[in-house]
């Protein structure tokens, strides 16, 4: 079985760079991806085909530079005695001016106890944008658990 691009001749390289750096107050991860993979879905007689057929050749991109964008990313991982884990994502819409940001928690306490923090919040989401129906639903859940 041949790809569509390996079919057409065409050449994509795609890749990733990972650098990290360990330290006793944590992990530090950067990433580089530096390109796009091509992704393949079901015919209409593939299985586990969904509703909506996508036709590839109609493939639009955010970025002028196509599927040779350049994305960035960085990660911080705390590495500590009570199991503290932290993510958190910041995300905006460079068209529409639309954010949402997203932050979850947790930690040991004690032996017994650990406590979990989830929020997420939306900002200038427009109106012709998908999240636009969840857009005033904002979310904090702190639980607090004990543990046998």
């Amino acid at each position: 079985m041949t790809s569509r691009a390996a079919a057409s001749n065409e050449f994509r390289s795609t890749g990733m760079i990972h650098l990290g750096l360990q330290r006793n107050w944590g992990d530090i991860n950067a990433f580089v991806m530096t390109g796009f993979r091509e992704r393949t879905f079901p015919g209409r007689d593939g299985r586990l085909r969904g509703g909506a057929v996508v036709d590839t050749d109609e493939a639009v991109y955010e970025s002028s530079a196509e599927e040779w964008h350049v994305d960035f990313a960085l990660r911080y991982t705390l590495n500590d005695v009570n199991d503290t884990d932290l993510l958190a994502g910041f995300f905006i819409d460079r068209d529409s001016g639309g954010s949402i940001l997203n932050v979850e928690a947790d930690t040991r306490l004690s032996d017994h106890w650990t406590i979990e923090v989830e929020a997420r919040a939306f900002a200038d989401i427009p109106r012709d944008d998908p999240g636009f129906g969840v857009r005033d639903d904002h979310q904090l859940q702190i639980r607090l658990a004990r543990h046998l």
